[in-house]
C-alpha cells in the first residue's frame, strides 16, 4: 500500500522550516552568545579589578548589541531565505513506496519528480502540525499532517520504522 502526502509550500510553513533550520544550528546563535558572555564577564571581572570607569557602559553595551544583533539575524535570515525562495506556493507531493519514496514537486518555476531510497532519509521531526523529512543536514522535505491522501502519520510512522534506524526519527 502506497502513502501519499500532499504539502502547499506557503510563506508561513516555509519561514517556519526556516527558523526552525537556524535554531537547529548553533553556530547561528551560540557562538555569538558565547562572545558576548565571555566580554560581559571580562568587563565585570576588569570593573571589579580596577574600579568603576565610564568606559564600562560602553562595553557593556557592545557586549548587548552583540546579543541582540545575533537573535534579530536569526530571525531575519530566514525571512531573507524565503523571498527568494522557488518554492514558495508549490505543491509538494511524496508518495512512499515499499522500494523508496516518490517526491513530485510543482511550482510556477520548476516541476520535478525524483525517487529517494529510505537510506537517503537522514532524520525525521514531528511537529504540532507537520513533519521535517531530512534528507541531509540542510535541506527538509515538509510534510503536512492534515496533507495525507492515502493513509495517515501514525501509520506513516510505523512504515518508517521498518524502513529506517529508529534513532532517525524524533
Amino acid at each position: 500500500m502506497d502513502i501519499k502526502v500532499r504539502t502547499v509550500y506557503d510563506y508561513d510553513r516555509l519561514l517556519k522550516l526556516n527558523i526552525y533550520s537556524i535554531l537547529r544550528n548553533k553556530k547561528y546563535w551560540l557562538t555569538p552568545l558565547i562572545i558576548a558572555l565571555i566580554l560581559l564577564a571580562y568587563f565585570i571581572i576588569n570593573c571589579l579589578s580596577f574600579g568603576f570607569d565610564r568606559e564600562f557602559f560602553f562595553y557593556v553595551f557592545l557586549a548587548f548589541s552583540i546579543l541582540v544583533m545575533s537573535f534579530i539575524m536569526a530571525y531575519t535570515i530566514p525571512k531573507s531565505r524565503l523571498k527568494q525562495s522557488k518554492d514558495l506556493n508549490g505543491v509538494l507531493e511524496i508518495t512512499f513506496q515499499e522500494d523508496g519514496f516518490n517526491v513530485t514537486t510543482h511550482s510556477s518555476t520548476i516541476d520535478s519528480q525524483a525517487f529517494n531510497k529510505y537510506i537517503t532519509i537522514y532524520e525525521i521531526i514531528e511537529r504540532r502540525d507537520c513533519i521535517y523529512l531530512y534528507i541531509s543536514q540542510y535541506q527538509a522535505y515538509i510534510l503536512d499532517k492534515s496533507g495525507f491522501i492515502n493513509g495517515d502519520w501514525p501509520q506513516l510512522k510505523n512504515f518508517l520504522y521498518s524502513k529506517i534506524a529508529a534513532y532517525k526519527i524524533k
